[in-house]
């Protein structure tokens, strides 16, 4: 039981989850109903989901969707080959995704196998994102919040972030991720994106 965590923040149970179950087991017999509100990262949800109902509620999408991860873990068994079919459908995206800027990702991985510092950089500096406004082979024109939501596509690392907290090729896989999980059942969601 202890030691469950999926993020750290102040105010944490994960420490205290024997402490909890024990302290509160002997007042609710199994099979009966838990609420846990303001449930965080689920660390006393998780502690209670096999033994009892558990319904658990946040303010904060991103505790909802930990929380639904947890306490709603589809059945992927239920679909053969789900994580193959998953794995053939992300290359496919992938391949797709990667054609616009399929030049800047050869240059990427040119200048990290070489070990030249320099020109990546350079290339990360004019690597268009919505923060420059520079031309992009992704909307053909100047990237903007706007182009992009005309463009429609799965482009949000890869316009935001890359270049700077991901490399071009890293944030172009973690929008063909997201693309990938979007495509799928709507139960595996939040699952998908917790794993």
């Amino acid at each position: 039981m202890s030691g469950f965590t999926i993020i750290n923040y102040q105010g944490s149970k994960n420490n205290l989850d024997n402490f909890i179950y024990s302290n509160i087991e002997k007042y609710l017999p199994s099979g009966k109903t838990i609420l846990d509100i303001f449930c965080g990262a689920g660390s006393v949800s998780n502690i209670f989901r096999t033994t009892h109902k558990v319904f658990a509620n946040d303010v904060e999408t991103y505790s909802y969707m930990i929380v639904d991860s947890i306490l709603n873990q589809p059945d992927y068994t239920a679909e053969p080959n789900f994580f193959d079919s998953f794995s053939k459908k992300y290359n496919r995206v992938s391949k797709q995704l990667s054609t616009p800027i399929i030049e800047d990702i050869k240059k990427e991985q040119t200048f990290l196998t070489n070990l030249d510092a320099d020109s990546l950089i350079k290339l990360y500096h004019n690597y268009p994102t919505v923060w420059n406004n520079k031309k992009s082979p992704i909307t053909n024109s100047s990237l903007s919040v706007e182009a992009l939501r005309k463009e429609k596509g799965y482009y949000l690392f890869s316009t935001y972030f890359a270049g700077s907290y991901f490399g071009i090729e890293q944030a172009l896989e973690i929008d063909a991720i997201i693309k990938c999980i979007h495509s799928q059942k709507k139960q595996f969601h939040n699952s998908l994106l917790h794993l």
